[in-house]
């Protein structure tokens, strides 16, 4: 077969065609698995619950704490969401005092692993935190049979801040660990949020009334 200028073009053509795709493959086997470093990006942002702390303080207090509940709930979720572990997040809120350490220790661990700096003890802020809730039901516990009553609600109620100083840490080396040191991503309130804030605004107003009427400060009686 005579060789022409036409063939000769054609294998010229198949042949820059045939190294442009060597090219390309080679790029591939180089390039970085995009679809893993985005994962992998959205797993550690989504690894525990972010939230502003003003917004974490304002609805603990507002809900006597019972927020709480949901903290520990969203933040097992998300762990178990971001990395596939075989965990129930509803029990471990139910019974947080059995697993405040464990979460601590994660989040401090999500810290270390991105070697940032944080000045907290885990193991003592969730030692503390679950000294405190335990006080706190036994003494929720002796004010509904009002055994040293009003001296227990005022303890109880006391013991509210002190713990919310606790978690408040821990949520800041969340904050810190996901690259949010604000919690800028939650900090807005919902709807749902303001319902929750109203509704304990009137909590609150029936406590005051109350303990003032137990230490004698104003009478209901006829």
């Amino acid at each position: 077969m005579p060789v022409t200028p036409r063939l000769i073009r054609a294998i010229r053509v198949r042949r820059e065609s045939n190294q442009r795709q060597g090219y390309i493959a080679m790029d591939e086997i180089y390039k970085p698995p995009e679809s893993d470093l985005t994962s992998g990006r959205e797993e550690q942002a989504h690894r525990f619950f972010i939230v502003s702390r003003a917004k974490l303080a304002v609805l603990y207090l507002s809900t006597l704490g019972l927020y709480a509940l949901y903290w520990f709930y969203i933040n097992w979720r998300n762990f178990r969401d971001a990395t596939g572990e075989k965990i129930m997040p509803l029990p471990r809120a139910i019974f947080y005092i059995f697993f405040t350490h464990s979460l601590f220790r994660k989040v401090d661990a999500n810290l270390k692993t991105r070697n940032i700096e944080f000045p907290w003890s885990p193991g003592l802020y969730a030692s503390v935190f679950v000294i405190l809730a335990i006080a706190g039901n036994i003494l929720d516990r002796l004010s509904f049979r009002e055994i040293g009553s009003p001296f227990t609600d005022v303890a109880s109620i006391a013991l509210l801040p002190v713990s919310l100083l606790l978690l408040l840490k821990a949520q800041q080396a969340i904050n810190l660990s996901l690259d949010d040191p604000e919690g800028d991503f939650n900090s807005r309130f919902t709807v749902l949020n303001y319902l929750w804030i109203a509704l304990g605004v009137i909590f609150w107003a029936l406590i005051a009334l109350g303990l003032l009427e137990m230490f004698g400060v104003i009478s209901f009686a006829d």
